[in-house]
């Protein structure tokens, strides 16, 4: 039972970080690289998020506080004009 845990654990440690890199490398393809690497170091709040909801972490309002500026940051990063002209097409032309 437990090396059936340790080979699942470990199969999924391996495969997220190549998923992850896949969709930089396609996000690569649609946005700059700036813009791509500002969205991908939302990792660490988005982590934060998952820990809090899912396993049940102490809420802690600093951690809180520093996640949604980070978030706020992330966007008001990925508003440059490459992203904005690619929202607006999608949606309006």
């Amino acid at each position: 039972m437990a090396l059936c845990i340790f080979i699942l654990t470990s199969s999924i440690l391996i495969i997220l970080p190549q998923i992850e890199q896949k969709l930089y490398a396609r996000a690569l393809i649609k946005i700059s690289a700036g813009t791509a690497t500002s969205i991908m170091s939302t990792n660490s709040a988005i982590v934060y998020s998952f820990e809090w909801i899912l396993l049940g972490e102490n809420f802690r309002c600093i951690k809180t506080i520093a996640t949604a500026l980070a978030i706020n940051g992330v966007v008001i990063i990925s508003f440059d004009s490459e992203f904005l002209e690619i929202i607006y097409l999608k949606y309006f032309g």
